[in-house]
């Protein structure tokens, strides 16, 4: 038993790595985007509690990279900009039972056997020339995490647009997943008006790897 259960470990080891290298977000996004937006000044809109918080500047930071690279400019400290961006966030965490494999090497056994040079032989276990097997199957209770983004664009008392991205996972960290989501948020901006798609990243490259819609 204690065999089966370290090939378990191991074999959900193994798939936890060969998982942990992307990063998939789902996407949402509607938008009435101006044609005559580039070069247009902004200025963050904060929420509730996030007025001073480190984790929102870290947050903002990270949308003021996208924001520059559409030709957007922050407006000067204290002042509005044309646009309004405002950032809400969260993780939901549940719990999920899975019904898994319990993967091992099959075996067998050898009896011992009288050999005419070498005399009697004592038995042994050997590997199955064929390989491991589900040998059975065990109920396991995982944690996932959803990770969500939500930004809105305002211009005045009108949105323009507004996106909303999330992740599931084991990690319910979600400093670590940010930088994805706003990413997805703003990849392809503006988009088409009510779309959903899947933007899916390599992690350890830090790039997109595919776009689905």
């Amino acid at each position: 038993m204690k065999r089966l259960l370290f090939v378990l470990i191991t074999a959900l080891l193994l798939f936890s790595a060969g998982c942990a290298s992307t990063l998939r977000s789902d996407v949402t996004s509607f938008q009435r985007w101006p044609a005559n937006a580039a070069g247009s000044s902004y200025s963050f809109k904060r929420l509730g509690n996030q007025e001073g918080s480190l984790e929102h500047k870290t947050y903002e930071d990270l949308a003021r990279t996208e924001l520059s690279q559409l030709g957007l400019k922050e407006a000067a400290s204290g002042t509005k900009g044309r646009f309004e961006v405002s950032l809400d966030y969260g993780v939901n965490t549940r719990t999920i039972r899975t019904r898994e494999p319990i993967v091992a090497n099959q075996s067998y056994w050898h009896p011992a056997h009288y050999h005419p040079h070498w005399g009697w032989r004592p038995g042994y276990w050997a590997n199955s020339p064929y390989g491991s097997a589900v040998v059975g199957y065990s109920n396991v209770n995982r944690d996932v995490s959803t990770r969500r983004l939500r930004v809105d664009i305002a211009e005045g008392a009108s949105k323009v647009f507004e996106a909303s991205a999330t992740s599931s996972g084991s990690n319910a960290t979600l400093s670590v997943t940010m930088p994805y989501l706003v990413r997805s948020v703003f990849d392809g901006f503006p988009g088409t008006n009510g779309q959903s798609r899947e933007v899916e990243f390599d992690v350890d490259k830090g790039s997109v790897t595919h776009r689905r819609i």
